[in-house]
């Protein structure tokens, strides 16, 4: 199932370039997030079988009924860094439900970066503002208003055939964490 980007909310802005780094990292950034600070520290605020919404039918195209939808705060020395999505059709979900099923109890990060059959297909960067809806995902995770976050949308498939979604929203906390 292809992402459609062009209904993604256009903001003409840049990122900062010590976010350009994170934004356009091809590997794991949990394990960054460790080996800049010393530590990443997950913590799962959902996840499980819940009705598909209209954001996941419209953008990611999903005609599944449910989605198999996992929400995480990443935070390192006190600050949250970034908030992530992961959104699993059932039937991605069912036909590989040994494989997910390891979300019980391991980040997203180890069934992606350690697992040959799973496969990125598509990546997108873009700006949040409010007048998009997935800033208001992470509104009840920010201090104070940002006036843009930034976020990274990847499409993957296992075994080049099942469809699922992550998405991650760098929240103000990683730049304090960083510096």
């Amino acid at each position: 199932m292809p992402v459609y980007p062009d209904t993604l909310v256009p903001c003409p802005a840049e990122p900062l370039p010590e976010l350009l780094s994170w934004i356009n990292h091809a590997d794991s950034l949990t394990n960054k997030l460790k080996n800049k600070t010393g530590n990443a520290n997950i913590y799962v605020l959902n996840q499980g079988l819940i009705k598909t919404n209209w954001w996941e039918k419209f953008t990611l195209g999903i005609t599944d009924a449910e989605v198999y939808r996992r929400e995480i705060l990443m935070s390192s020395n006190q600050n949250q860094c970034w908030y992530a999505r992961t959104m699993i059709p059932k039937q991605s979900f069912a036909e590989n439900r040994v494989l997910f099923d390891r979300l019980q109890h391991e980040p997203i990060t180890n069934l992606i970066f350690k697992n040959k059959s799973i496969q990125r297909q598509s990546f997108y960067s873009y700006a949040l503002t409010p007048q998009c809806i997935e800033y208001y995902w992470v509104a009840p995770y920010l201090p104070d208003e940002a006036d843009i976050l930034w976020a990274r949308l990847a499409e993957y498939t296992v075994d080049g055939h099942y469809s699922f979604y992550l998405i991650e929203v760098f929240l103000p906390g990683l730049m304090r964490t960083l510096s």
